[in-house]
């Protein structure tokens, strides 16, 4: 009996042993680009998620009108639908799947899209028009190319709340799963062909439900954000007048793994960082009447995350922004000139602001003065409308109506006032490769960028100090191509290694995160630089980089803005101990790879909306009777990101016809009972009593 208990162990344990191998045998990993993930804020859920259990469903592929049509003929009980980019992008696409309850979901792939004169965006028309200062009536549809739902049409695929997961199958990947397809599932009027068929397991349960103000009192989100490096070209004091010239740090896409933004933003990224390049080797210009500062906003594509908080910092009274004793109060910027798309459009820059204040003229004046030996020219659009832009959150901050008519705050963009040139925009399609950005060579693109980083410092020199005479330095084109190809084609590049070490390929993807607590002391569970009589919250110290992985991209551009801006870019120190122990705003000292020391006043700001407080809670909504001063402004973002179950992952399978897969079962349960019947009768057998011979009972 022994011996049979123990072989029926050994089976056990060698059936538990091999499920691995069994389960690689049955499932094949399907490669993808990451999937749609689940989006909350106080007015509801965005995105997408499966089921807890996973959303399954027989292959089918929608590559043309027709046969998205015929879909909805189709007789099984449930598809995952393998989707071509040309029909995903339409408008009536997606609202037309989730209306059938045996659609499940897609595999979104593409199928040669992405050209330069294609056209998709899943942004809406006027992005962000819930943030910010309010767009007049008139405002022009900047996104021509997006909305398509909602109110008006006025809204992106991207804010859709979709039932059903949607996951992006990797270039590389979609040969290997179009051959199954054709294989065993080609469907002719929606009618696919015999048993076994390959079927689609997608995996993205998202926790949170209902909206942001639910979630996080349930612990089942974050709050977007991350955070936005700046610096001046001197350290700034509390005398100071400011002369900020701004950019999106981050970039976005329906699928945020793939959010690149070539021209939306990273154009603008490497102009700004350029122009700080050449101003600060310039002599004198830390002796300019007022200081410059160069900000690299984070999170601006969902409600301009990282300009509404330093606008609300710099609000406060008194202001604590960088810290007490230097404080920057929002009177004190001068001028705030933002910059756009560059590499779309013409070498016809446009300047845009609202209100077309003297200070705005001021800007356009100082623009138009410095195009001295350049290709682009500047368009006066002062006082007509403001594209979607950072200087809104500032604009909206400023509570009086006559002080914000007179502030000096404009956009400068490569397109015009009836819209976007970009008709990518906010796509996974937005590519440095669109642009012919190569490495070492220098693009007409590429070429643009440079050109209006000269432009952006020359105009900031004559900003700051208004009785200089015109600049006729130029930046450095080679190192804005350089940062430019980085940034928009492959970040494994000499760059990249030089400033941070950040490895792997292909562009960098900005999309903004979680704000979570990647700016919480592991260690003691407080804020990082709440230190110094805590008042330098606002600012994040360099442990964060290394404790989270997610800010290595922040790490990036703080880096490169560091140099740019250095006023030492070889400090001699020994070895390891290059390390800054000062706070904003003074210098400080930033290692970088090969032992090599920068002194630079660059920083890092916490970007994280308003609406939230520095430890992720959502605050109170304001009275509008205060114009929303005692509380959460409703135009400040509250967009979260919901906690999920690892992994999310997709695989692809064959599956036998259902009443074949209920024989089976049947079958396996009658093969079950039939065993368990017959090692009860052995075991009965083997365990009963022998029989006594009848003459050893005589004997007895």
């Amino acid at each position: 009996m022994r011996v049979l208990a123990l072989a029926v162990l050994c089976a056990v344990a060698l059936a538990v042993g091999g499920s691995d191998d069994l389960n690689q045998r049955i499932y094949t990993t399907v490669q993808t680009n990451g999937a749609c993930v689940r989006l909350l804020d106080v007015n509801g859920p965005a995105g997408c998620q499966s089921p807890r259990t996973g959303a399954v469903g027989i292959l089918y592929k929608a590559s043309t009108a027709q046969e998205l049509a015929d879909f909805a003929l189709a007789t099984e009980e449930g598809y995952v639908v393998l989707l071509t980019q040309a029909l995903f992008k339409l408008d009536t696409t997606l609202p037309f799947l989730e209306g059938l309850g045996h659609y499940k979901g897609a595999l979104v792939y593409n199928d040669g899209f992405g050209a330069v004169t294609d056209e998709y965006s899943p942004a809406s028309i006027r992005p962000n028009n819930l943030f910010g200062l309010p767009y007049e009536p008139t405002s022009p549809a900047w996104n021509s190319v997006g909305g398509g739902h909602g109110t008006g049409n006025e809204e992106g695929s991207a804010w859709l709340d979709l039932k059903r997961p949607i996951f992006q199958l990797r270039d590389d990947n979609v040969a290997s799963v179009m051959a199954r397809y054709n294989q065993r599932n080609q469907a002719v009027a929606g009618k696919q062909g015999s048993y076994p068929l390959w079927a689609v397991e997608l995996n993205s349960w998202m926790y949170a439900t209902k909206d942001a103000e639910t979630c996080l009192r349930r612990g089942h989100c974050e709050p977007l954000g991350s955070g936005s490096p700046w610096g001046t070209v001197r350290p700034l004091t509390s005398a100071d007048e400011v002369v900020m010239i701004s950019a999106k740090l981050d970039a976005m896409a329906f699928f945020h793994d793939d959010a690149f933004g070539a021209d939306a933003d990273a154009s603008a990224i490497v102009a700004a960082i350029a122009a700080a390049d050449v101003l600060s080797q310039q002599a004198g210009v830390r002796d300019l009447p007022k200081n410059i500062m160069f900000s690299l906003f984070h999170g601006e594509m969902f409600g301009y995350i990282g300009s509404s908080r330093m606008a609300w910092d710099i609000s406060q009274s008194p202001s604590t922004f960088p810290s007490e004793d230097a404080a920057l109060a929002m009177d004190r910027v001068e001028y705030l000139l933002e910059l756009d798309q560059l590499m779309s459009g013409s070498d016809t820059l446009s300047l845009f602001s609202e209100y077309g204040s003297a200070k705005d003229t001021d800007i356009f004046n100082a623009l138009s003065g410095a195009t001295g030996g350049l290709s682009v020219t500047v368009a006066d659009e002062t006082g007509t409308d403001l594209p979607p832009a950072s200087v809104r959150a500032f604009l909206r901050e400023i509570r009086d109506t006559p002080t914000r008519e007179a502030f000096g705050g404009a956009v400068l963009a490569s397109y015009s006032n009836t819209g976007f040139d970009n008709k990518l925009y906010n796509s996974r399609f937005d590519l440095g490769e669109l642009y012919d950005i190569e490495e070492g060579t220098v693009s007409t693109a590429a070429n643009r960028v440079c050109e209006a980083a000269t432009l952006v410092a020359r105009a900031a020199w004559k900003l700051a100090d208004p009785g200089a005479a015109a600049q006729t330095f130029t930046a450095n084109c080679t190192f804005a191509n350089e940062l430019l190809y980085c940034v928009t084609v492959d970040r494994n590049c000499s760059l990249v290694q030089e400033y941070t070490g950040l490895f792997g390929t292909g562009p960098i993807n900005r999309y903004v995160g979680v704000y979570a607590g990647n700016f919480v002391n592991t260690v003691s569970g407080t804020p990082f630089c709440a230190s110094r009589t805590h008042v330098r919250s606002h600012i994040l110290r360099e442990q964060s980089f290394d404790t989270f992985p997610g800010l290595q991209e922040t790490h990036f551009f703080h880096r490169a803005l560091a140099m740019a801006l250095a006023v030492d870019r070889d400090v001699d120190v020994p070895a390891g101990s290059c390390s800054s122990n000062t706070f904003a705003p003074d210098y400080g000292l930033w290692p970088f790879p090969g032992d090599k020391c920068v002194n630079s006043s660059t920083w890092i700001a916490r970007a994280i909306s308003p609406a939230f407080t520095l430890t992720g809670g959502l605050r109170a909504l304001g009275s509008s009777a205060s114009d929303y001063t005692d509380g959460r402004d409703p135009r400040y973002s509250t967009w979260t990101e919901s906690y999920w179950d690892d992994p999310i992952d997709s695989r692809i399978f064959l599956v036998e016809d259902p009443s074949m897969q209920l024989a089976t079962l049947l079958g396996g349960l009658a093969y079950f009972v039939g065993i368990c019947i017959a090692i009860s009768a052995f075991t009965s057998y083997v365990s009963a009593p022998s029989a006594v011979p009848v003459s050893q009972l005589v004997q007895d």
